[in-house]
């Protein structure tokens, strides 16, 4: 459900999911600026103390959702490898501004790379063709018709671990020691 409301022409309305009468203000192009890497995606945490950042299980994660992409490939499960392999390379930035002490916010990884200094131009192009992976794969409503799942190709997945591994070790080659 969707309705134009008093805040203007670009933003959508919706149901708060505990109280149906009460309204969440979206912006109507966020999906837009999130797949452009137009969403702001970093702000400086609000200090948080060195031990309750957690790089590492940031990396760590990013490392078991690049083991799940390829599993995925390997299974034909072609739009799970490609979803699997930009959440991968989302949470290996997330590591680095968490050792950075910067609050990483939103699922953009080009957005997430904007926010660090020192990123390679093939990092920031593997981020880019990974971003176009967050919602595709997943919701037929982002295609003309078909399923996600009878639409992704082997290359397509093939690409998407690749660039999820460019990202996931330029992140590795960042990160301090544990």
């Amino acid at each position: 459900m969707s309705r134009r409301g008093a805040a203007g022409p670009d933003v959508d309305r919706q149901p708060h999911v505990d109280e149906p009468e009460r309204f969440v203000e979206v912006p109507g192009d966020f999906i837009g600026a999130l797949l452009s890497g137009r969403a702001k995606a970093a702000r400086p945490a609000r200090d948080a103390p060195r031990s309750v950042r957690r790089p590492n299980d940031w990396l760590r994660q990013a490392r078991l959702d690049l083991e799940t992409a390829a599993l995925m490939r390997e299974r034909e499960r072609f739009e799970w490898a490609c979803f699997s392999a930009q959440q991968a390379a989302d949470k290996a930035v997330k590591a680095l501004h968490d050792s950075a002490g910067t609050e990483a916010w939103g699922h953009a990884v080009a957005g997430l790379l904007e926010g660090l200094d020192g990123v390679p131009a093939q990092v920031m192009e593997a981020g880019k063709r990974l971003d176009k992976h967050y919602l595709p794969t997943r919701y037929p409503n982002t295609h003309p018709r078909g399923a996600p799942g009878d639409l992704y190709t082997a290359d397509e997945a093939d690409r998407a671990l690749e660039d999820a591994a460019t990202v996931v070790e330029h992140v590795e080659g960042r990160l301090p020691p544990a």
